[in-house]
Parts: structure tokens; sequence; C-alpha cells
């Protein structure tokens, strides 16, 4: 018999799973309004499996997928329960035992052989995106550009790397050796694939010989930096989300702006760069030159801002209503009377696009601002 994970978080659950306050807060049940995905009731089945006194089946591994993961929860939680530890590993569980939903078993599927979790062929990742200028020889830095960004929003990569080359970063990137970097496995509970994902980025990034690392998804730049070690996999590297550097390069005078815009500008804090990484900062302080006017903030902001819907594989699993969860930031960015809605993640700027545009909102990467501002 496969032992239960789930006796190592029952301290966790006992927490949470008599507990309501956060559901008010839940960025799935604010779309659905079922009562089995609050937080609450999807911990509380978590316990009675861990009693034994219900079994994981169909409909138990299906509810716990109802989740982004977005840890908002946690931070209007009073004692600050990590209700996404509890899915992750519940789901960990699920998958262990040999009942991972079919939605779970395509995942693994595309990543297993396609090393993205979109199903789309490794030697077409990257096409379209110019690497003239990547080289190995005396890198700076690795650009690690991810699976969407790779495949469909090549306009960050692109932004990204014209300012590279304008601020005269020597860069290089895996090409055909980048993976998934395993973050989505691991949400899902495909925890073995997940290693391997990270094993083989760490390998080819190691042999580079490059110290530091630059990845605009904010979910491969929290795998990298903060999951691979307790993975155990080990990575010896820096790494930076691209806000970081691109700050640093201003900082340093490498790069200069020469065209303040004028336009206003509201800026949206995924989940994974802020109440993951807790980076608040530098975005904005990047925002601040780029812009003359003052950046108007939306009502939920920081550590309390709204998920756009496709974090914890939620995407990946159930598209459709993922997709339209993205419309509550939207609908903010408008309030405020913004021009535009700047992002730092390609999932949000993925979910924002569809329905930006209808709201009078112009959708940008930060990573493009600068560009316009060069």
């Amino acid at each position: 018999m496969v032992k239960s994970l789930l006796d190592d978080i029952s301290d966790e659950i006992w927490f949470c799973y008599q507990c309501m306050m956060c559901k008010a807060t839940c960025t799935i049940h604010h779309y659905t309004r079922r009562e089995e995905d609050a937080p609450e009731p999807r911990v509380h089945l978590v316990e009675l499996v861990r009693r034994g006194i219900l079994d994981w089946n169909e409909i138990s591994a299906e509810i716990i997928l109802h989740c982004n993961l977005c840890g908002l929860c946690r931070e209007w939680c009073a004692s600050k329960q990590d209700i996404s530890t509890i899915m992750t590993t519940a789901r960990a569980d699920v998958v262990n035992q040999g009942l991972a939903p079919d939605s779970v078993v395509s995942v693994d599927e595309c990543l297993n052989n396609f090393k993205n979790a979109y199903g789309k062929p490794l030697d077409e990742r990257f096409n379209g995106i110019p690497l003239a200028g990547s080289n190995i020889n005396d890198a700076e830095v690795i650009y690690f550009i991810g699976c969407l960004s790779g495949y469909d929003r090549q306009e960050i990569p692109k932004a990204m790397i014209k300012i590279l080359e304008a601020a005269g970063v020597k860069y290089t990137v895996l090409k055909g050796e980048e993976w998934c970097c395993g973050l989505p496995a691991y949400q899902l509970g495909l925890q073995d694939r997940a290693k391997e994902m990270s094993e083989h980025n760490a390998k080819f990034i190691t042999a580079t010989g490059v110290k530091t690392i630059i990845a605009s998804c904010p979910g491969c730049a929290r795998a990298l930096k903060l999951e691979y070690p307790k993975w155990g996999t080990k990575l010896d590297v820096e790494v930076m989300h691209h806000t970081v550097f691109i700050k640093k390069l201003l900082d340093e005078g490498r790069l200069k702006l020469k065209k303040p815009l004028t336009k206003k500008l509201t800026y949206h804090d995924p989940c994974h760069l802020g109440r993951d990484m807790e980076i608040y900062d530098a975005p904005r302080e990047i925002l601040k030159q780029v812009s003359e006017s003052e950046i108007l903030e939306m009502f939920a902001t920081r550590e309390k801002a709204l998920c756009c819907g496709s974090g914890g594989g939620y995407k990946l699993t159930n598209f459709e209503q993922a997709s339209n969860m993205g419309s509550r930031i939207t609908d903010e960015a408008a309030f405020v009377k913004a021009d535009i809605l700047v992002t730092a993640c390609p999932l949000c700027k993925e979910s924002f696009s569809k329905d930006a545009s209808e709201k009078g909102l112009e959708l940008k990467d930060i990573a493009e601002l600068i560009i316009d501002s060069l």
C-alpha cells in the first residue's frame, strides 16, 4: 500500500478545516460560487481522507484541483496558514495513489513527450524570437524564456532581448535544452515529473558556467530560486526576475530611458512574484522612471492583489473557467481610469488579454514599456 502524504500536513489541516474566514477572498469560489470550491470545504475534504473516513475518488480528486494556489487566502488568514501547501500535498497524494484525474494525466503526457505543458513541439520553442545575439562565450546571464513566452507570448522575450542588447549585456539561452521549469507539474501533484524537469534544466544551466539567470515568468523564477532547493535539485546560481534585473540596469546606468510615457499606468502584482517572492517595489520603481504621470494603484495591490486565475495549474485543467477570471482585475484597472494595465507575468498578460481592449485598456509587460521609452 502506498503511504499517504497527508499525515505530514496534519497540523496545517487542523488550523484550517473548521475556519471559513478566507472564503470571501478565494479566487475560484468568487467565480463559481460553489461551496466545495471554497478553501475550508476543500481542506475539510482532505482531513476526511486523512482520517480514513473518505477515500480519494474521481469527484474528490477533481475538487482539490479547484484552487489556483494563489496564496491570497494566506494573506487574509489570522495565523497565516498556507492552504496552497495543503492542496499541493493532497494532489501529490492523489497522484501517488494512482488516481490522477485525466486532465492531470494529460499534462503529464505533454511534459513527458514535449517538455512543456502545452503539447507543443520542443523544436518550435523560440521560433520567431531573434536570438542572433545569444552567445555562451563570456555571457553574463542566461535568459530563461519559459514555456508560454517561448511559444505564444513572444512579445515579452523579444522586448527583453532588446533591453539586454541596449544595455550591452552579453547573454545566452538554453535553446533546445530549455524545458519547462517544473512548477506546473509540482503544483498538480506530479512531483517526479517536476524533479525530472528541474534536474535537466539544472544540468544544462550549470554546464554553461554562467552564474546569473534572468526569467520573465515569475513561476519560472520562483521554481529556479525557491523550489529547486526544496526538490533536492542543486543549482548554484543567482536567479532574478526580469523586473529586478531591469531595475539593476537602470540603477547602474547601463540602461537609459529617453522618452517618458505620458499615459496613465496601473500595475498588477502577479501571485508568484508578489506573494511568493515578495517582489513589490522593483516594478513600481521602474514605472516611476518610465512614466511622467503618477502610477495609479488598484484597490487590491501588493500582498492583497487579486489573482488572474491562471496559476496553480488551474488553466491547464480548467481552461474555460480560468480564462474568465482575469476580468476582475481589468475591471479594477478600468475603474481607476488607467490607459495601460502593466503586467510582469506572461500568464497574467494572457489572462487579461481576453477583455482588456473591450474596456479601453492597453496591455503591456513591463519590458515592453521599457522598449517604448528607449
